[in-house]
């Protein structure tokens, strides 16, 4: 794997963590509120975030190639 290739799946997953992480977090914090809009921002906003950095993880390891 050439290194150009290679620094382009480290900023893919990096990106993908990121967003999983990013989701996570806001999910964790919408756990310590009992509003509804609570409720709302972890399906609407937390949960995408975290499928989007799967998706990106799974995609950017299927297009690692030479």
């Amino acid at each position: 794997m050439n290194e150009t290739l290679q620094l382009k799946v480290e900023n893919k997953l990096r990106l993908a963590s990121t967003l999983v992480i990013a989701g996570l977090g806001l999910q964790l914090l919408t756990f310590l509120s009992n509003h509804p809009l609570a409720f709302l921002a972890f399906i609407f906003i937390g949960s995408p975030l975290v499928l989007a950095g799967t998706v990106l993880y799974l995609w950017s390891l299927m297009t690692a190639h030479d």
